[in-house]
């Protein structure tokens, strides 16, 4: 079964890198991927324009349906 994304960019969060240190107390001093506590997927960290960015894609499952509905 192949898996789709349905929205690769569904919820974008972006700001300077200010502002990242002071959602998170993380420093934000290497360029690239920075993995952030219950963050999905890492944040990408641009130190030569002084910003990050969180894109976080929407992934849907489907899941097997049982006669009855979940709660029988």
């Amino acid at each position: 079964m192949r898996k789709r994304v349905a929205a690769p960019a569904s919820m974008t969060v972006g700001g300077s890198l200010d502002q990242w240190r002071q959602r998170t107390g993380l420093p934000f001093d290497r360029a690239g991927a920075a993995e952030v506590t219950d963050a999905p997927v890492p944040v990408h960290v641009d130190l030569a324009h002084d910003r990050a960015v969180h894109v976080e894609p929407d992934v849907r499952v489907r899941h097997p349906m049982r006669p009855g509905g979940a709660d029988a």
